[in-house]
């Protein structure tokens, strides 16, 4: 059955190698119950089957293999198109794409774009929007704050955010039938920009390895190996963001309170409980703890005043879950009732001056500004000689914290 398995596999390259296995198993079984089949006649026999499984409609026209892959038939057809457009493209470059497979793999240029046109000339195009949603998704794999701060896209070059009063500043007062207003306080609210930079991502393949590409899905690892790249570098701006031609990060940032531990290289429960009745209770209630693997290990061996452990391994609780239900990260556990994070961003050094961990309301205190486009280029030409070809991405992103109360950061002595 190995020769019908490998037919459905290119047929079927969107479902995984063990659901095509269990089909054919299936499909197998069938056949063996028949009688009268000559052998030469078993492999087609299977194939048929395991197609008219697949093609199978219900009595809403929905097809088994549409259900499968959580979409209609025609979503499935489309995203079909743009996976083999997407294949010839990475394989051949622009010799290997018709125009209406350009048509399918690109997306239409915006206006006010850096780049002004979708051309092969450049040997680059714009990634469409079926294939940047699905690196969107695929960052929940690699970055716990991608998902934990407020996330803004745009076909702009920067977005712009509205910047709220601080809580507390103004004040009601009660006041009688024909009394005046008393003023309770002078607001001023401006407009924040966050200028949005370009990240390249830059993977390399060899033409030999590009050859033999039908072997493996070429598409998923150039795109995987490009969103974990752009995940990593945008999770660490996000954290430690120089907010020079970066996102600005929320350690670097200067107006967050950081309340130092009580002793150098120290971590106690009476830290902690700084940290958390420091942070007002408005942003308290949707605050989540932040804090590397080093500095974790350190809060599993605290206890309480009367010996109990502050730290609790997580259990499966949507509250304590970030993101949809294909990817999603798990909070680590909890500490004081609120979930904490592990974030690889933050430093694995516990030494003086240096942040131990953050606490804070992330999508009240952080706003990310995410470029709806990425541009995709093909070249073959600077490593020709070494027979390597080069897959160059470029998006644009910016971050910054726009309500620095909602954010404390505890720092060692």
């Amino acid at each position: 059955m190995k020769n019908v398995l490998k037919t459905m596999q290119e047929k079927y390259p969107e479902l995984d190698k063990e659901v095509l296995e269990g089909l054919v198993d299936i499909a197998e079984n069938v056949v063996k119950e028949m009688t009268e089949v000559k052998q030469e006649e078993v492999n087609s026999i299977v194939e048929k089957k395991i197609n008219d499984m697949l093609e199978s409609k219900d009595d809403r026209g929905n097809t088994m293999l549409s259900k499968m892959l959580g979409g209609s038939g025609e979503e499935v057809k489309k995203e079909n198109t743009r996976r083999d457009a997407m294949r010839k493209f990475l394989s051949a470059g622009e010799k290997g794409v018709t125009v209406e497979e350009m048509k399918v793999l690109s997306a239409p240029v915006n206006t006010k774009s850096v780049m002004t046109s979708n051309d092969f000339s450049t040997g680059g195009i714009f990634a469409n929007e079926d294939l940047m949603s699905e690196m969107e998704k695929d960052f929940l794999n690699y970055s716990a704050v991608r998902n934990l701060v407020s996330v803004k896209n745009t076909v702009e070059k920067e977005i712009t955010f509205n910047k709220s009063p601080l809580s507390g500043r103004t004040k009601a007062y009660r006041r009688g039938e024909l009394d005046e207003a008393l003023e309770s306080g002078k607001l001023k609210f401006e407009k924040g920009r966050v200028p949005l930079y370009a990240s390249t991502s830059l993977i390399k393949a060899t033409r030999e390895d590009i050859q033999y590409s039908t072997a493996v899905d070429l598409e998923s690892l150039i795109v995987e190996e490009a969103t974990e790249s752009f995940a990593v570098a945008e999770a660490n701006e996000i954290i430690n963001g120089t907010g020079s031609e970066q996102a600005e990060g929320i350690l670097v940032n200067k107006d967050i309170e950081k309340i130092p531990t009580a002793t150098t290289g120290v971590l106690t429960f009476e830290d902690i409980s700084a940290v958390y009745v420091a942070l007002k209770g408005i942003y308290r209630k949707n605050a989540v703890f932040g804090a590397n693997s080093v500095v974790i290990k350190m809060l599993m061996d605290l206890k309480d005043t009367s010996g109990r452990p502050i730290f609790f391994w997580n259990k499966p609780l949507t509250d304590t879950i970030i993101g949809d239900g294909n990817a999603r990260i798990e909070a680590t556990g909890t500490l004081f009732g609120k979930p904490l994070y592990e974030i690889p961003e933050m430093p694995d050094t516990v030494t003086t001056g240096k942040p131990m961990l953050v606490f804070g309301d992330f999508q009240t205190g952080y706003v990310l500004g995410n470029r709806v486009e990425m541009y995709m280029l093909r070249d073959e030409n600077s490593d020709a000689k070494t027979g390597v070809v080069n897959f160059i991405f470029e998006r644009y992103f910016g971050g910054a914290v726009k309500r620095a109360e909602a954010f404390k950061i505890l720092k060692s002595k």
